[in-house]
């Protein structure tokens, strides 16, 4: 009785005990369940925060070791990667200037894996890591093939090493573009007296002062200095060896001298216009066996076959000369 509530009743004068409706009983019920919800909640709470279960401290090590060694495999792929790159570039550019093909599947660019590796979730690692064995093996796999494609296609004996160094195959100005050719060799149009002649080589429209380089190995064997306004003015030949000689004329300076060695794409001097010139330009030679050769015949190395092909064409124009 101690329990039950009584309220007055000021109509009667008496004190009647009050009577629990079905929404006392229904909000008294739904504190009850909101209240032990909080306690379980804050229980949950506590018991994961001070309590380690045995599973969760094996997962939270196997994470640790994932971030640890992602790193690693980023680090190894990338590593792969930059290598296929390199090794398909190389492949392309030597099969350009020694076959004139083009594999389009050599230059294809390589798929880059580090951003799905670090994307990745724990069980993908296992086919990240296989593709790092294939990308691997793949490497080692095109090694192979590219030395066995070249050692077949190409055959260079020891003796011929020498013989194959000593031909002028890099153009003589330091950044050679399709925009320098202006008059080739064969036939062309006198500056002076406007007849045919034969011009035995090439002419090279560069500004005043632009550097020279020694396109091979050889040893200097003219310097000449003229203040003449006709010939080759200021020029310098150059003995290769086996037959090949190259002559560069109407220098504005030389920094060479006779009887000393230069090494391929060594500075020898610079463009100008003295001797018979109308306008600044390299004039270049090439002698073979003691007869004037087209230059760009061998004038091969460092030049796309875009490039090439545009230079030869241009070449080729029956036009006036420079010199």
């Amino acid at each position: 009785m101690g329990n039950s509530k009584y309220y007055y009743n000021p109509e009667t004068c008496h004190y009647e005990r009050a009577k629990i409706s079905i929404w006392n009983i229904v909000w008294y019920s739904l504190g009850l369940v909101v209240v032990a919800g909080l306690m379980l909640t804050g229980l949950v709470v506590i018991s994961e925060q001070l309590m380690e279960t045995k599973r969760a401290t094996s997962l939270k090590q196997e994470n640790n070791a994932l971030s640890k060694h992602k790193v690693i495999l980023t680090s190894q792929l990338q590593g792969i990667e930059s290598s296929l790159r390199d090794l398909r570039e190389q492949d392309h550019s030597l099969h350009v200037q020694l076959f004139e093909e083009l594999d389009e599947e050599k230059i294809k660019p390589a798929r880059n894996h580090s951003n799905d590796i670090l994307l990745a979730n724990p069980d993908e690692y296992t086919q990240q890591f296989n593709d790092l064995k294939t990308k691997t093996d793949q490497l080692f796999n095109r090694t192979s093939e590219v030395n066995s494609a070249f050692g077949q296609r190409v055959e260079i004996k020891s003796k011929d090493a020498a013989q194959l160094e000593s031909i002028p195959t890099l153009p003589p100005l330091s950044e050679m573009n399709t925009k320098l050719m202006v008059s080739g060799f064969g036939t062309r149009i006198n500056p002076f007296h406007k007849g045919k002649y034969s011009h035995p080589g090439l002419d090279l429209a560069a500004p005043r002062g632009t550097v020279i380089h020694a396109t091979a190995p050889g040893k200097v064997t003219r310097v000449n200095r003229s203040s003449l306004q006709a010939g080759y003015g200021n020029y310098v030949e150059i003995d290769h060896g086996n037959g090949f000689i190259t002559r560069y004329a109407h220098m504005d300076d030389i920094l060479v001298k006779p009887g000393q060695h230069v090494t391929k794409k060594e500075d020898i001097g610079y463009v100008g216009s003295t001797g018979g010139s109308i306008v600044p330009h390299l004039h270049y030679e090439i002698i073979q066996q003691g007869d004037n050769v087209d230059p760009m015949i061998y004038m091969i190395e460092g030049l796309s076959s875009e490039d090439y092909n545009v230079l030869m064409s241009l070449s080729k124009k029956s036009n006036q000369s420079l010199d």
